[in-house]
Order: C-alpha cells, then structure tokens, then sequence
C-alpha cells in the first residue's frame, strides 16, 4: 500500500477542511422501516473519487451492495450512491455502517445503519418511534415533501460555494470591480 502520495509540495496551511477538495455530505435513508433497501448518499464532495463501503459488525459487505455510479452536481461536485440490501432482521442484528473514504479529508466518515432517516414511516412498524417522528404526517401519502427540502438545502449550499467561489476569484485576479459612485436622482 502505497500510503502519503501528497506531492503537491507547500506546507499544509491547517485551518478547516484542508486544501485538497470539498468534504463529503453524507446521509442515509431507507424508503420505508421495512424496505430491505438502505441507502448511503454522499453528495457535494469535490473532487470526484471516493471509496464509499457497507461494513457488517466491522467487516466489509462485498455482496448484497449496489453500487450506483458518480454523477455530477451542477455546482461541479459530485454524488454517489450506495445501496445495501438486507433484510430488516439484519439490521437488527448486526451493526451495519457505511463508510465513505475522500481526499478531502483524513478521516473516514462513518454512519451507522441505526441513524438511517425513513422516508415513508409507518409501512408495517411496530409502533417502535425510532427517534424523532414528526406527528404531523399527512395521513399516509409520504409526509413532509422531503424532496422538496433537499432540493431547498443543496440550493442554498450551491449558492454559497459559488458565491465563495467567485469572491475568491475576485481577489485572487487582483480585480475590484467597486460600482461607479451612483448618483442620487
């Protein structure tokens, strides 16, 4: 194993997030409590490889895994799924986590199966709130517009990274773009 490749020479500036990319925004879901399908998203992580694994009490899961290929954001990040397919007793029975490994950081991120968020509760459960349950769900048809709110939240953070984006730039090329005094009518 080849190990510290770095190569890209100045001293490393510490600070937050390192230089070398955009960390990972990671999440896992389940369709419904008793969906054998688990879900482990990245998104947003820059630049475009990453080692995403499903782990079973520590060991790597290399069957019973789906693995979907990167896409592209339209900010210029990118996403990744990964898809393990058990059933609900294995859940319960092992520790099932997912593990997402990028450049962008040293640390791999870990999320266990136990804090996966259900998209449509109330599918067969046993009256077993897991955690938090909204009690407003509209009977049924799949409650908050969860789309809607990712959809809402990677805008908002699109938004910032390019504005970040730019406002470096503008430094950076040494341009200050200061509007003409505007005049008052």
């Amino acid at each position: 194993g080849g190990g510290s490749g770095g190569g890209s020479g100045g001293g490393s500036g510490g600070g937050s997030g390192g230089g070398s990319g955009v960390r990972p925004t990671a999440s896992l879901f389940q369709e419904e409590a008793t969906s054998p399908e688990v879900v482990c998203h990245a998104t947003c992580f820059f630049p475009k490889t990453v080692n995403i694994t499903w782990r079973k009490d520590g060991e790597d899961v290399p069957e019973d895994v789906d693995i979907r290929k990167t896409l592209p954001n339209q900010d210029g990040s990118f996403q990744k799924r990964i898809i393990l397919k058990v059933p609900a007793e294995d859940l319960k029975e092992h520790t099932y986590t997912c593990v997402i490994q990028h450049s962008s950081s040293e640390k791999e991120i870990v999320l266990p199966v136990s804090e996966r968020r259900i998209l449509n509760p109330g599918g067969g459960s046993d009256g077993g709130s897991d955690g938090e349950s909204d009690g407003e769900s509209d009977g049924g048809s799949g409650g908050a517009p969860i789309g809607i709110i990712i959809a809402v939240v990677v805008a908002l953070v699109a938004l910032v990274v390019i504005v970040g984006f730019v406002v470096r730039k503008k430094k950076n090329s040494g341009f200050s773009s200061v509007p003409p005094t505007s005049t008052s009518w």
